[in-house]
């Protein structure tokens, strides 16, 4: 099943299963699936409560704001600022709790505010990423002081073409 997100209510975080229907769920409360601009329904002791509903699809995490608990996603370290695959563990103060592996055994622990957060990057976006930077290394090793565009253009050129600068052993 999948889910038509861009139908969801703005404070929708989830769509959950009750009996044979479906409904927008947040943390606070639910609405079920069909209402044109649907209010939040607080859950409510003798009426729906949280736990009646199982989880269906939560809504995906774009990048923006702290991921939710749950996501595996990347974090760009604070020293040295590489990306790492983590897991987000809780929410406190504003800061995702989140976990990585160091060497395959050991794992750290971390919280860290949403901009130190991305969505893990698919192959396409490594390759324009990677793309990107070896255009850039090009113009610097070339020691172009103000690249226009037809440099630029020479550049993503002389890069799309295959020449890469060979480090020397």
């Amino acid at each position: 099943m999948s889910i038509d997100w861009s139908e969801a209510p703005s404070w929708a975080t989830a769509v959950g299963k009750h009996s044979v229907s479906l409904a927008w769920l947040c943390d606070s409360g639910y609405c079920f699936h069909g209402i044109a601009n649907p209010p939040c329904h607080p859950y409510k002791e003798n009426s729906y409560s949280a736990d009646m509903f199982t989880i269906v699809e939560r809504r995906p995490w774009t990048g923006e704001g702290l991921p939710p608990v749950g996501t595996v996603c990347e974090y760009q370290t604070w020293v040295n600022r590489e990306w790492k695959q983590t897991k987000v563990l809780a929410h406190h103060l504003g800061f995702a709790v989140h976990s990585w592996s160091v060497d395959g055994d050991d794992m750290e622990v971390d919280a860290a505010p949403p901009q130190d957060f991305r969505p893990i990057r698919t192959p396409e976006q490594i390759a324009a990423h990677e793309r990107e930077s070896g255009i850039k290394q090009l113009i610097e090793d070339t020691r172009i002081c103000n690249p226009g565009v037809m440099w630029r253009q020479m550049a993503e050129t002389i890069y799309d073409a295959g020449y890469r600068k060979k480090v020397a052993p």
